[in-house]
């Protein structure tokens, strides 16, 4: 399938290829590919401006891969500023309307499919966001021999979140089977010892993962699985006749999320995604097709290369709160048999 482009230039559907040319590449803006030689552009929030003001944690900062922190209120992408508006108009205001609901309105809402896809979408949009800030980040430390972080990454890999994170701008419907993996968990407080401001964001852009907290509301998603990953987490940790011990907390969703991570990036076989536009209609509509067989994972504790990869996972997942770990605890992260989830009462099947 090529490129599908509307009669004021805009496109639809951009293939791999354009995308990696017109977005990677060119740095054109991230939803239209449009250059800002030709359009006017302003600068985009990673994480959505309404969430720093709401919690007042413009002063937050978020660890970048060269080891460096970089502030909520100036970590932004250049976007055009049609896109802009628009991604405030169909997607912020809405969203940020859903998740200012009780969890018990939340929960009735977003049994919604239009509210289910735009979530899923608006979660889609920060994930992106985060890994293309990237290429705007200079790297100055001698260690890292590049240019700036987007060089760190397989952008070919990122194509199929970004075609979800334009959705709202393309109104590409998404198949009911191609979801990816979705959890959704209510907190008893605003906020935890791990997350006092009532806000936590984790992202692994490898394993096409994220989690974020709101409030009492908690966030995952794996966006190039299919339900896979859901699905082994759920067979692997099972949730006692009695129920958990103690309620889950910010830093049970990062163990989840480095589950999630690393169950994705070891799946033996994967679900190939696709888009479909009707030239007459001008609709688009993302489709899935699964492996033949049930999804295994192919992971090997006893391999040395393996092990590495899940513990890095969990030592990314684990970073800001290491330090305050007593040293028994430090260890166990180390060797990755540290579990925030056994302490709570989940039980391990294997």
């Amino acid at each position: 399938m090529s490129s599908f482009f509307l009669s004021d230039g805009r496109p639809l559907y951009l293939t791999k290829e354009d995308y990696l040319d017109l977005v990677v590449e060119r740095k054109g803006c991230f939803i239209c590919g449009r250059s800002n030689e030709d359009f006017d552009f302003n600068n985009e929030h990673v994480i959505p401006d309404w969430i720093l003001r709401d919690l007042k944690i413009h002063h937050r900062s978020i660890s970048k891969s060269d080891e460096r922190l970089k502030y909520y209120s100036t970590h932004k992408i250049p976007c055009c500023e049609r896109c802009n508006s628009l991604l405030g108009e169909k997607v912020e205001k809405p969203i940020s309307e859903l998740l200012r609901k009780t969890p018990e309105d939340f929960s009735r809402l977003i049994n919604e499919k239009s509210n289910f896809e735009l979530l899923y979408c608006w979660l889609a949009n920060i994930a992106y966001k985060s890994v293309h800030s990237d290429l705007y980040t200079k790297v100055d430390n001698p260690k890292f021999e590049i240019n700036n972080l987007g060089e760190l990454h397989n952008w070919s890999n990122m194509h199929h979140l970004n075609v979800l994170c334009r959705i709202f701008f393309t109104e590409t419907d998404i198949d009911t089977n191609a979801f990816g993996t979705v959890r959704i968990f209510f907190f008893p407080d605003e906020n935890d010892e791990f997350s006092p401001e009532g806000f936590d964001f984790v992202t692994f852009f490898e394993a096409s993962a994220v989690f974020l907290r709101f409030r009492r509301i908690g966030l995952i998603a794996v966006f190039n699985d299919g339900g896979a990953c859901g699905g082994i987490f759920d067979d692997n940790f099972i949730v006692p006749p009695g129920g958990l011990k103690e309620p889950i907390r910010s830093i049970d969703c990062r163990e989840v999320l480095a589950e999630m991570a690393t169950i994705n990036l070891f799946l033996k076989e994967r679900p190939s995604y696709r888009s479909e536009t009707d030239p007459i209609s001008i609709k688009s509509i993302t489709k899935v097709s699964f492996p033949e067989s049930r999804p295994e994972v192919e992971y090997d504790p006893s391999n040395p290369e393996d092990r590495f990869v899940r513990n890095q996972l969990f030592q990314s997942a684990f970073s800001h709160i290491k330090p305050h770990l007593p040293l028994e605890k430090q260890r166990l992260l180390e060797d990755g048999r540290l579990s925030f989830l056994k302490e709570i009462g989940y039980v391990r099947s294997s």
